[in-house]
């Protein structure tokens, strides 16, 4: 038996005839953490979706810490994955005020638990006070701004005290004081190793040494992965991306720059 908390055996994901995710083969072990990294379109948030549950494979076999994704173990899956995605989440919640999205996170559900306790109200009310939405809990989630909304989802991924976080790009909407505090939270937990962790970003300077490994997706498929520090570099960005990439570490930072040729923007704009 594998002891990674996450195992990925020839996973596909198909739309019609067109692969979203094609044999997908990974294990994500106990208090790692992970940058996945791509393209628009690449294929990062369909495998998210597939790995946090809420996206059934087309093909290939998924397991929990050993645990078949399944009918069978799907509920207690849910309870032990924090996930964060905008993307998924807006097609689920409009109405839903922001204290019960806190508490759906209990169970990893898209509604309020029945057998809720008050300690968890007020544990589901402390979240939303340290996200300053306390004024906001019983806002519907379509009147929330973006930022908001992200924060919610947020502190519902942190509900349940999960073994996982899984999180697609968590700081997009964020005003940049917001979007500097989840960094920084997210590099605590990093730190304190009693997680793990998948963290999407189209944000070079998001991406830091404490996330230890990286993926590169492209097409629906891992095109690299293994060490940050090697998956980040001149060369392999540069053959990822077609085009000559300089990657240099600053800081425990990673910057990217990008040698494209502008647009041609001859006859529209001259």
């Amino acid at each position: 038996m594998s002891d990674a908390i996450i195992s990925a055996k020839q996973v596909s994901q198909k739309s019609g005839n067109t692969y979203l995710l094609k044999n997908i083969n990974i294990e994500i072990y106990p208090g790692q953490h992970w940058i996945v990294f791509g393209n628009n379109g690449s294929g990062k948030t369909t495998l998210l979706n597939v790995l946090a549950g809420y996206l059934k494979p087309s093909s290939g076999e998924l397991y929990f810490l050993n645990d078949l994704y399944s009918p069978n173990t799907i509920y207690q899956i849910y309870q032990n994955i924090g996930f964060v995605s905008s993307s998924f989440f807006d097609q689920c919640f409009s109405h839903e005020t922001a204290l019960e999205i806190v508490l759906s996170g209990i169970t990893g559900m898209l509604s309020v638990p029945f057998d809720i306790t008050a300690k968890d109200v007020r544990k589901a009310k402390h979240i939303l006070k340290q996200f300053h939405l306390y004024d906001k809990m019983d806002f519907p989630y379509d009147l929330l701004s973006k930022g908001q909304r992200q924060c919610v989802l947020i502190g519902r991924a942190l509900m349940s005290k999960p073994s996982l976080l899984i999180l697609d790009e968590p700081t997009s909407g964020l005003d940049i004081v917001f979007r500097s505090k989840i960094i920084s939270t997210i590099e605590a937990l990093c730190a304190s190793s009693v997680i793990t962790i998948l963290f999407v970003t189209h944000h070079a300077n998001e991406i830091s040494s404490c996330f230890e490994n990286a993926m590169l997706i492209r097409d629906g498929e891992i095109f690299a992965f293994g060490k940050t520090i090697n998956i980040f570099s001149d060369q392999v960005l540069s053959e990822y991306f077609n085009t000559p990439v300089k990657c240099s570490w600053k800081n425990d930072n990673v910057s990217i720059r990008m040698y494209n040729q502008p647009l041609d923007l001859s006859g529209i704009m001259y």
